[in-house]
C-alpha cells in the first residue's frame, strides 16, 4: 500500500508538474507576444521618426540650395544685361531699319553703276560691238 500511495503521489506530482509547466509555457508565450507587439510599436515609431528626420534634412538641403542659387543669381541678370548692352548685342529697330534701307540703297546704286558701265561700253563699242573701232 505504501508503494501504491507513493506511486499515486508521484503520478499526482507529475501531472501537477506538467500542468505547471504548461501554464508557465503559456504565460511565457503570452509574455513573448506582448514583447513582440512592444517591439513592433517601437520600430514603427522609430521608422516614422527617421522618415520625419530625413524629410527635414532634405528640406534643409533644398533651402540651402535655394539660398546658394539666390546668391548666385542675384547679380547674374544685372551682369548679363550690362554685358549685352556694352557688347552691342541689343537689336535696335532704328539701326535695323537704317541697315536695311542702306543695303537697299547700296544695291540700287551698284545696279545703276553697273548698267551705266554697260551703256558706256555699248556706246563706246558702237554698232560693231568692238571697243576702239
Amino acid at each position: 500500500m505504501e508503494e501504491e500511495s507513493e506511486l499515486d503521489e508521484i503520478r499526482r506530482f507529475k501531472t501537477e508538474a506538467y500542468k505547471r509547466q504548461q501554464t508557465d509555457r503559456d504565460s511565457w508565450e503570452q509574455e513573448v507576444k506582448k514583447e513582440i507587439a512592444r517591439i513592433k510599436a517601437k520600430n514603427k515609431a522609430l521608422k516614422i521618426a527617421r522618415q520625419k528626420r530625413d524629410q527635414q534634412a532634405r528640406t534643409m538641403q533644398k533651402l540651402q540650395c535655394l539660398g546658394m542659387a539666390k546668391g548666385y543669381l542675384a547679380s547674374a541678370f544685372k551682369n548679363s544685361m550690362q554685358a549685352l548692352a556694352t557688347g552691342h548685342h541689343w537689336r535696335s529697330r532704328l539701326e535695323d531699319q537704317l541697315h536695311l534701307v542702306y543695303k537697299e540703297w547700296l544695291l540700287k546704286k551698284v545696279t545703276d553703276e553697273f548698267t551705266k558701265a554697260v551703256k558706256v561700253e555699248e556706246f563706246v563699242a558702237g554698232p560693231t560691238g568692238v571697243i576702239g573701232e
